[in-house]
């Protein structure tokens, strides 16, 4: 009798781990060399484009003429390239799950602070209150482009 059931329980937890596969063991998986390098590749070219998005939208200027239009739409850039280049870059990165770690996690952690920021700025934030945000936000830049030399 306890034979049986050691071996139902063995069966149920095989079961279970078919079914529902240690994510953690997933994540450190038993990717190749080639899969660790194109992952890295994309999530790298991913990080330029967002943060060429985040640079050029962050630096316009409302056109002469412009007025109260001109400026709402400027601001408005700015917010949506923050926030969309944000979720864009966290996106990716979970798209590539052979992203090596500490690349994914500061990608991860600067695609959220984007999107901290963005949500801060559409909140009214004043600007010293998003010094703290901005600060971190260069720091997780330099970390990628070191990663991503």
């Amino acid at each position: 009798m306890a034979a049986l059931v050691l071996a139902i329980l063995g069966v149920a937890g095989a079961a279970y781990g078919y079914f529902y596969p240690n994510a953690s063991a997933a994540a450190s998986g038993k990717y190749s060399d080639q899969q660790r390098n194109d992952a890295k590749k994309k999530i790298c070219e991913t990080f330029k484009i967002v943060d060429r998005a985040v640079v050029r939208n962050s630096h316009l200027k409302n056109p002469e003429n412009g007025g109260p239009i001109g400026a709402l739409s400027v601001a408005t850039a700015q917010r949506f390239a923050f926030y969309d280049g944000g979720a864009f870059l966290r996106d990716r990165v979970a798209d590539q799950p052979a992203t090596p770690k500490d690349l994914a996690d500061n990608a991860n952690a600067l695609g959220t602070q984007l999107e901290e920021l963005a949500i801060g700025y559409l909140a009214g934030a004043q600007d010293f209150a998003q010094d703290e945000l901005r600060q971190n936000l260069d720091d997780k830049i330099k970390k990628i482009v070191e990663i991503c030399k």
